[in-house]
């Protein structure tokens, strides 16, 4: 799934949001995606894109949305590797994010994002 789908499911979930008054915060999850990367044996990203899943949550009274998101990706090096402010996602106001990859190759992002809603 490319960043474009995600978009393209973020907007379609908030027009629907937008006809319910009385919600303030939406949640979807277990979104299928392949924007996870695993680690090459120097610690680097590899630049792939592996399958994963997502949970996606946006306040509705300001527009802000997190995204988190589990995967299993290889890791060749064998150590723990942590990234930050990536903005692996590309497409809306970037805030913070975070992507951890354990030594197994259990992968976690976490993602702050802004004006989502406008």
């Amino acid at each position: 799934m490319t960043s474009k789908r995600i978009a393209t499911a973020l907007c379609c979930a908030a027009l629907l949001a937008c006809g319910i008054a009385e919600a303030k915060r939406l949640k979807i999850k277990n979104v299928p995606v392949d924007l996870f990367q695993g680690i090459d044996p120097f610690g680097n990203l590899d630049g792939g894109a592996y399958p994963g899943f997502v949970k996606i949550s946006i306040n509705l009274n300001n527009g802000n949305a997190a995204i988190t998101g589990r995967a299993n990706v290889p890791n060749l090096s064998g150590e723990r590797a942590v990234f930050v402010d990536l903005d692996v996602v590309g497409f809306f106001t970037f805030v913070h994010d975070r992507y951890v990859v354990k030594r197994n190759g259990r992968a976690v992002y976490h993602g702050r994002y802004k004006d989502v809603i406008i």
